[in-house]
């Protein structure tokens, strides 16, 4: 997709996990005017709070949370304020989605155990819950389909069985 190689540049120089670019995906569906009901803007979908905690302009005549490279700038400094202060990159997704406040309450009920399945489960929010399990899904689809070359056309025509 056209915004992933300025995603990967920038978390590559934040020393970000690559695959936080799937969360842009889940977040607006890489459109950078996108706007959810509760009024979060951009690429990476920041509230008006967030996005001037992090240096976006929002007046009424410009809204940098729209801006592609500066709203990525500032996702990074968020990705990396968060795993500060929660330490792992499961709690970063958890929270990047439900707050940090949310899920510093939420920490005493999840149970994480490294099984990203069960720490899924035991996030109270259904909402973050679908988040996160939408992120891994981009993640795998974009791993396992979109970014492999597919051979299955030329499979077809020589009479042999793609495989999926």
């Amino acid at each position: 997709p056209y915004y992933f190689p300025l995603f990967e540049q920038q978390l590559e120089q934040y020393d970000l996990p690559l695959e936080f670019k799937y969360l842009a995906i889940v977040e607006s569906a890489l459109n950078p005017k996108a706007r959810s009901h509760s009024g979060a803007t951009g690429l990476w979908q920041f509230m008006y709070p967030t996005g001037k905690q992090y240096g976006l302009e929002v007046t009424s005549y410009v809204d940098e949370r729209q801006d592609p490279l500066k709203s990525t700038i500032a996702a990074c400094e968020y990705f990396v304020k968060l795993y500060d202060i929660f330490g792992d990159w499961n709690l970063v997704l958890a929270a990047y989605n439900g707050g940090p406040g949310n899920l510093q309450k939420w920490q005493k009920n999840i149970n994480y155990l490294e099984d990203p399945l069960f720490f899924m489960e035991s996030i109270p929010s259904r909402e973050t819950r679908w988040f996160i399990e939408k992120v891994l899904t981009k993640y795998w689809l974009y791993k396992n389909k979109v970014e492999k070359k597919s051979n299955s056309l030329r499979m077809l025509a020589n009479g042999e069985n793609p495989i999926y």
